[in-house]
């Protein structure tokens, strides 16, 4: 008889906790932090939060170093997936060559040139110049030690072998020191000639023993390398310096329809010497002129590349205040690209991700000033003569990288960057992050920019504060409608982030209570308010306000019941830390109202552009005496539909409109990574089938794992398992991938498969 079970579909009355349960890697790991930090090493459990992905890299500032652990032996081969950022001098991404050890070998960059070494102690270390250039490419490397050679990769492609590598004397099988990764290690302590750049892998095999197989991992302030052999985080072992989490698919991005405050100002001028490099998509193409970057009147030195009103690619960098464009003849398009306008060259190049040349042109006019205004990205800039600049051209775009030389000297290097919840782009070489800070008037505010891929999270400013929670962002007038009023005994709190300053933008409104964003003009305001109307239909108006609001992520709580009590009423909070606190007099009972509406006011308009990271609803509970939560709204993706997920009656929520809200990020409501329904254990008895169960609000898809491998084709929240051999059982879990931050782990499950009942005959 063929039968089926539901595991973990349902939870048992009363087991409240069961339903709502949440892992929380983030923290469980903070306190390993500081041991991190001094010894570098760390075990992980399968449910920490492991963010990993095919294109995720770990970058170092140069300070860091990671020791592997691993003494190599002449049966070794290892593998690292690289890119330089910065070459000065000579650096090593791996390697020994000190009197200390045994064997000299290693990988080192001199200048911008990819170079190994190998050769045995006390003998003679040979050393192969591999005539690679290093400028933004991607590479992998492999030195066998085996079969004395050593490689090196562009993709698929080979770009250099190197013969007869004397690694190490024949007597000696094993180096006294172990491989040390963004460096070499020298002595029995010593770490140098420090490496600045990106590992996306390191795999150290012995024979055909896998014994590191080292990948990007970041979570909190715990940074470094995972180990997927023995599941252990190798960090910085020289200060606890936290590395940099990112990935290359990441991007900013900037929106033609709101770009009268996305300009980037890069704050350098430019020069006769300028070559800028810019990694770039176009989002959207149309009969308006999008200008990438440039500067046009009255900057002394005009610059630009754009697409023009007949869609083709454009381009100038001419002296003086006049300039034409260069039509390149090409139609533009929304695939990615590589714009280099080389002025110490003369050249301005149009090329494929993959270095493949579409254009090519010489820069033919004279250039002898510097400009005389910063240039900006995601437009153009010029002063009109006016001495004031002004900002025009806007662009709907996608930066993934933007460099800047001066000559031969890097002086910007910008990469995708969220940090303190805010979407910039971030300047390595000078260590400060770019925001939005120009618009064409005092009125509209600067908007932000948004952020796609897999930016890069700013360790310092990262999960603690909230920048991988998921958020559903309003836009293209989303709003939803709840089926919730509010009473005397209410309590309402909403966490949330205003993406724009502009005109007057509804969070929530009633028809009696409401709360808003309203841009004072006039003065210059930025304010945040609330708003009342009492039973007359008089309204106080504010009831409440913040000046000078920001686009930060705050929490706002609205306690109705004890609304004139001290602390109580109305608490504003930024980062986790009350900024303001408000008492108001409210009446009893209060006037009736409508089912709140969130995203929009009381008659459907004002539409804000805003994150909204989750919405609680409580009402008093006399047998507690204490608020009880009723609703708890969270950011969630069904069927490619953006809305929320009501965590307490588990219900989706889309829009009442017929737009979605985008959803991104990873988690909900400031719980970093987690998961609201776990997989549950069960038992199966002969041709038995289960339904596994896993939901995590937010996610885009899952994975499943049996005793940690993965099951292939299984992308759903469900998962149907079979009985297996009589008296064995099978772990499984679920990866949960969001659309921002990387993926999130639930608890294991545990299928037991029942022993049939036998007879024993007896004669």
């Amino acid at each position: 008889m063929f039968m089926s079970r539901l595991c973990g579909a349902m939870s048992a009355p009363g087991a409240k906790e069961g339903k709502t349960q949440m892992n929380h890697p983030t923290k469980a790991l903070r306190a390993a932090a500081a041991i991190v930090a001094v010894a570098a090493l760390c075990s992980l459990s399968t449910a920490d939060s492991i963010r990993f992905l095919a294109d995720t890299y770990l970058e170092s500032d140069g300070s860091q170093a990671i020791d592997t652990g691993i003494r190599p032996t002449t049966n070794m081969t290892v593998e690292v997936e690289f890119s330089p950022l910065a070459a000065p001098g000579t650096t090593w991404l791996f390697g020994s060559i000190s009197d200390a050890s045994s064997m000299a070998y290693g990988v080192y960059l001199q200048g911008s040139t990819v170079h190994f070494a190998g050769g045995a102690h006390g003998g003679t270390i040979n050393y192969w110049d591999t005539s690679v250039k290093t400028t933004a490419s991607r590479f992998k490397s492999v030195y066998n030690f085996a079969t004395r050679r050593v490689y090196l990769y562009s993709g698929d492609t080979e770009l250099f072998s190197g013969w007869g590598v004397q690694i190490a004397a024949p007597a000696v099988a094993t180096n006294e020191l172990t491989l040390a990764l963004f460096c070499h290690h020298g002595y029995q302590t010593t770490y140098s000639d420090r490496f600045t750049g990106r590992i996306y892998s390191c795999r150290i095999r012995e024979g055909g023993t896998l014994l590191r197989d080292m990948v990007p991992y970041g979570s909190g302030i715990v940074t470094g390398l995972l180990d997927r052999v023995t599941g252990k985080v190798f960090g910085d072992v020289r200060n606890g310096n936290p590395f940099i989490i990112g990935t290359d698919g990441g991007f900013v991005r900037s929106d033609l329809n709101r770009n009268s405050g996305q300009f980037v100002d890069t704050g350098w001028r430019m020069t006769p010497a300028t070559k800028i490099e810019i990694d770039f998509a176009m989002s959207a193409l149309g009969s308006t002129h999008q200008v990438v970057f440039g500067t046009t009147k009255g900057s002394g030195l005009p610059c630009g590349f754009a697409v023009n009103g007949q869609k083709k690619w454009t381009w100038f960098f001419q002296d003086g205040d006049s300039y034409s464009w260069i039509d390149t003849g090409i139609v533009a398009d929304t695939a990615r690209h590589t714009f280099t306008l080389d002025g110490p060259n003369s050249t301005a190049t149009l090329a494929a991700p993959d270095g493949t040349v579409q254009y090519s042109a010489a820069i033919v006019t004279t250039r002898s000033n510097t400009a005389t205004i910063p240039l900006p990205l995601f437009g153009n800039a010029s002063t009109n003569g006016t001495g004031v600049a002004t900002f025009g051209s806007p662009s709907s775009v996608r930066i993934h990288r933007c460099r800047i030389w001066d000559g031969a000297t890097l002086v910007r290097d910008f990469l995708p960057r969220v940090s303190g919840n805010r979407e910039g782009l971030y300047d390595s070489v000078n260590s400060k992050m770019y925001y939005p800070a120009l618009s064409y008037t005092s009125a509209t505010g600067n908007y932000r920019l948004t952020a796609g891929g897999d930016v890069t999270c700013d360790a310092a400013t990262g999960v603690d504060k909230g920048d991988s929670d998921a958020y559903a962002e309003t836009a293209n007038n989303a709003s939803f409608v709840s089926n919730y009023t509010l009473t005397r005994d209410s309590k309402l709190e909403i966490d949330f982030a205003m993406m724009a300053f502009s005109g007057t933008q509804y969070l929530f409104s009633d028809g009696k209570y409401a709360l808003y964003f309203q841009q004072n003009t006039s003065y210059g305001e930025r304010n945040l308010a609330c708003n009342w109307v009492g039973s007359n239909g008089s309204s106080s108006w504010p009831l409440l306000q913040w000046k000078n609001f920001d686009s930060y992520r705050y929490r706002v709580s609205f306690d109705f019941r004890n609304g004139s009590a001290a602390d109580k009423g109305t608490q504003i909070a930024r980062f986790g830390s009350t900024t303001s606190t408000y008492n108001w007099s409210l009446p009893t009972p209060l006037p009736s109202s409508a089912s709140l509406k969130f995203c929009r006011d009381s008659s459907g308009g004002s539409i804000p552009r805003a994150r909204i990271y989750s919405v609680k609803l409580y009402t008093w509970d006399d047998a507690t005496g204490d608020f009880a939560l009723r609703h708890h709204c969270v950011p969630c993706a069904q069927g490619g539909v953006g809305g929320f997920w009501d965590v307490e009656t588990e219900t989706f929520v889309k829009s009442s409109t017929a737009a979605n809200f985008t959803v991104c990020g990873a988690g909900a409501d400031g719980s970093g990574m987690v998961f609201t329904q776990q997989p549950q254990d069960c038992s199966l008895n002969r041709d038995e089938t289960a339904t596994l169960s896993a939901f995590a609000p937010g996610a885009v898809s899952y994975r499943w794992f049996k005793d940690g491998e993965l099951v292939e084709g299984e992308t759903g929240r469900t998962l149907q398992v079979a009985y297996g051999r009589a008296g064995t059982s099978a772990t499984y879990r679920c990866e949960a991938t969001y659309a921002l931050f990387g993926t999130a782990i639930s608890s294991e499950a545990v299928v037991q498969s029942v022993p049939g009942a036998f007879v024993i005959a007896v004669r």
